[in-house]
Parts: structure tokens; C-alpha cells; sequence
């Protein structure tokens, strides 16, 4: 499955000796990269189940843990998040494990702006990204004054640049910022021209 350039990227983290269920419908309306870890002493899911991970997510990352240990699992998986949190800042991350041991690094994450949240289920993922939707779905709008204030003082030359710029002075998400940014192009405030390149018209 090719990822979406239009679509935020979701990185779930499956701690699959906690949480022994997949559910494939997760990944139906997203653009998700997967990563299953699955302890030493423990058998991972069907070859059939990863098989169609491989079709639905953008990318599938199967750990399989070589020592057993306390919390070993737990250890590896923070190091994958955090991995994957510096090299796509702006993505979202939810892991899926029933274990409150990782809210406390769930919580510093937040304090530095990444969108990560832990979810005892995939039910409760799917919850989560609906309440996400309805609560992103307008918030561009209250946006617009303050983004036409600073443009008028910075102008970015192009696509890339402006969306940094907005999302660095917003904090939000960048599903937000490309909302934002569309509807300050239907607004007149710019256009985006060859090469995504920003020409501003007031």
C-alpha cells in the first residue's frame, strides 16, 4: 500500500504480549505504518494476518524480541517510538497496550509536542480517532486571522517552508496546518503555483 501524501501518517506500536488481538479494519481509512512486537518466548500472529497488514498498512516492522527480561518488550518498543517520533515529528502514535507503564512517557512526549497517545485497544484507537476528526474538522478556521497577520510579516517561499513555518508558530497538527493552508488558498491569500512554489496576493 502506497502512502498517501494528503493523509497524516499513523505509527502504531502493537504490544502484542499485552494486546493479542489485530484488527485489519483499523487501517481501512488511514495511512498507518505498523509495528508489531512480539516477545521471546511468545508466538507471533498467523503468517495470513501479517500477509494482509503487508496489503492495508503504508509499512509493516515485525520485532521479535531475542532475550527475555522484565519489561523487555516494554523497553523496545519505547526505543522504536522514539526512533520513529524523531525521524516523523509531525506524525501521530498510538500504542496499543493495556499496560500504564508507558502513560508516563506517553505524558513527556506531549509536553514536547509529538501526538502520541496509548490505547488499551484498537476499539479504543478507533474511539479515539473519531473524537480526533470532529475536533479537527474546523479548527483551521480560528487559524485564519492570526496565519494572514504573521504571512504578512513572513512569507515562505514555498510549500514545504510555509507548512513548517505555520505548524512551528501553531503547535497543531499538521493535518491542521494542510487544512489551514488550503483554505488561506481559497481565501486569496496566496496561490500555490509550479513547483509548489507560494505566490503571495495581498
Amino acid at each position: 500500500m502506497l502512502t498517501d501524501p494528503l493523509r497524516p501518517i499513523n505509527h502504531i506500536f502493537l504490544d502484542f504480549e499485552n494486546v493479542h488481538e489485530i484488527d485489519l479494519s483499523t487501517f481501512d481509512e488511514k495511512t498507518v505504518h505498523f509495528t508489531l512486537l512480539v516477545g521471546a518466548q511468545q508466538a507471533g500472529p498467523d503468517f495470513s494476518i501479517l500477509a494482509r497488514l503487508a496489503q492495508k498498512s503504508a509499512a509493516v516492522n515485525l520485532v521479535k524480541l531475542a532475550r527475555t527480561g522484565d519489561n523487555a518488550l516494554d523497553f523496545a518498543l519505547a526505543y522504536y517510538v522514539g526512533r520513529a517520533a524523531v525521524t516523523y515529528p509531525t506524525a501521530y502514535y498510538h500504542i496499543i497496550s493495556k499496560d500504564k507503564g508507558y502513560d508516563a512517557m506517553v505524558e513527556h512526549m506531549r509536553e514536547l509536542n509529538v501526538q502520541i497517545r496509548r490505547h488499551d485497544s484498537f476499539d479504543a484507537l478507533k474511539k479515539c480517532w473519531k473524537v480526533i476528526a470532529e475536533k479537527e474538522m474546523n479548527a483551521h478556521h480560528e487559524l485564519v486571522p492570526d496565519a494572514k497577520r504573521v504571512l504578512s510579516k513572513n512569507r515562505p517561499s514555498n510549500l514545504v517552508k510555509l507548512t513548517n513555518y505555520l505548524r512551528h508558530h501553531f503547535k497543531k497538527p499538521e493535518s491542521v496546518i494542510r487544512r489551514l493552508v488550503r483554505e488561506l488558498e481559497n481565501r486569496g491569500v496566496f496561490k500555490i503555483g509550479k513547483n509548489e512554489k507560494i505566490e503571495y496576493l495581498r
